[in-house]
């Protein structure tokens, strides 16, 4: 079973930047990845996905968020793995904020939600629950987006 994200925004606010390369978006430049290794927002949505888009997020642009590194950030991958690999990690989420405080003004709203393909979903049981972008505050060791839809606002 595989993770994906989906990112609703406005239907009329079509993103026009898809692809963000961790070399251009990554504050720290220690980090060792290829060329190509990126964070892409994709409107080529598998079946599950477009099922899902269609259930949650009717009247809205949904982009599937494709990336070389998950959207979390935990210890273990930091002894496991390598120190780079989780500064990649937790940079790559304060950047995905940085990227939706940028996106959205005060009369507009982004969507957000992590999912299990593979898994039935019960659309009655997905609750929702609105953050501001702006005070919206990252753990300084370990991150992961829940199950249930981000609602990002921007009140300032």
């Amino acid at each position: 079973m595989s993770v994906s994200y989906l990112i609703a925004f406005d239907f009329d606010k079509a993103l026009q930047k898809k692809e963000y390369l961790y070399k251009d978006i990554l504050k720290s430049k220690k980090t060792v990845w290829g060329k190509d290794d990126c964070i892409i927002f994709t409107d080529e949505l598998y079946a599950q996905e477009e099922d899902i888009a269609k259930n949650l997020f009717q009247q809205r642009k949904v982009y599937s968020i494709r990336s070389s590194v998950p959207l979390e950030y935990h210890l273990k991958d930091k002894d496991a793995i390598c120190d780079e690999y989780y500064t990649c990690e937790k940079e790559q989420i304060e950047w995905l904020f940085e990227f939706l405080k940028k996106k959205i003004s005060r009369t507009e709203d982004v969507l957000f939600v992590k999912i299990w393909l593979g898994h039935p979903i019960n659309y009655f049981k997905i609750l929702s629950e609105q953050y501001d972008v702006n005070d919206f505050v990252l753990p300084k060791d370990e991150f992961s987006f829940e199950s249930h839809i981000y609602q990002f606002v921007n009140n300032k």
